[in-house]
């Protein structure tokens, strides 16, 4: 599953879709994900209400956790 952000509220987009398994995940129906510069896998990340969803990409799956952080203080260097 994705998770979609759109009009602050949370979507559920299941991997039928394709969505999931796609070369490039920092823009997935409108939503930026941020990659944390310097990772490998390249460790993705999503501003979500109350905290990160974190993935990373370079392999056949693309397991997603929710990283808890209210104020949203994880500042890591991000990929331009």
């Amino acid at each position: 599953m994705c998770v979609d952000a759109r009009n602050s509220s949370l979507a559920l987009i299941t991997g039928d879709s394709g969505i999931m398994n796609t070369a490039t995940r920092d823009d997935v129906d409108g939503v930026d994900w941020e990659q944390v510069k310097g990772t490998k896998p390249r460790l993705l990340r999503l501003n979500v209400p109350g905290g990160w969803l974190v993935t990373v990409s370079g392999g056949a799956s693309y397991p997603v956790t929710f990283y808890p952080d209210p104020e949203h203080a994880w500042n890591p260097p991000i990929k331009n």
